[in-house]
């Protein structure tokens, strides 16, 4: 089984970012030039050329894009 290590640092490297979320590096980066429809990808930071993602913001990303399927009536309302 092929297992990684999760990063210690709250802000992640594209590779880290893309790892966390279980979708590929290059995503991630089409993301993050516009060059993809439908998604808006998750906030970053640049310190010189080197874009990091902030887990909490990757959090709040993922929940954003949520959806509800699979959840009865009564936990959709809360």
């Amino acid at each position: 089984m092929n297992t990684l290590a999760l990063p210690t640092s709250r802000l992640l490297t594209t590779e880290e970012a893309a790892n966390y979320l279980n979708i590929s590096k290059e995503f991630l980066k089409r993301m993050r030039y516009g060059k993809t429809t439908g998604v808006v990808g998750p906030v970053y930071v640049k310190f010189g050329s080197q874009p990091r993602y902030d887990r909490r913001d990757l959090d709040r990303w993922v929940d954003y894009y949520r959806t509800n399927e699979g959840q009865t009536q009564a936990t959709q309302s809360h």
